[in-house]
C-alpha cells in the first residue's frame, strides 16, 4: 500500500511534469499561426487524489513567453518540492526500519 506522503509526492511530480510539458509545447509553437495555447489546472479526482488537467485555449492567441517562463519556474519548483516529499518519506521509512532492527 502506498502511503499518503508517497501518493502526494508522486501526484505533485506528475503535475509538475505536465505543467512543464504544456509550457514547452506552447513555447515550441510561439510562431505558429492560429495556435491555441495549452494550460494546466490543478484538480481533484473522485477519490480525492490531486491531478493535473490539461485545457486548450478556446481561441487562438499569441504565446506569452514571459508567462511561459513563470510557468516553467513553477513546474521546476513544484517538481523539486514533490521530490523532497518523496525523499523525506523514504528517509522516514529507513529510520523506522533502523528502529525495528
Amino acid at each position: 500500500m502506498i502511503s499518503s506522503a508517497t501518493s502526494a509526492g508522486l501526484a505533485g511530480f506528475e503535475a509538475a511534469s505536465k505543467r512543464m510539458e504544456a509550457s514547452a509545447h506552447n513555447v515550441a509553437n510561439v510562431n505558429t499561426r492560429n495556435f491555441h495555447p495549452v494550460e494546466i489546472q490543478q484538480a481533484v479526482d473522485a477519490s480525492e487524489r490531486p491531478q493535473a488537467v490539461s485545457t486548450r485555449s478556446p481561441e487562438a492567441q499569441e504565446v506569452d513567453l514571459a508567462r511561459e517562463s513563470v510557468e516553467q519556474t513553477k513546474a521546476l519548483v513544484g517538481g523539486q518540492a514533490a521530490l523532497k516529499t518523496l525523499d523525506a518519506e523514504l528517509e522516514l521509512k529507513g529510520s523506522l526500519l533502523d528502529i525495528k532492527v
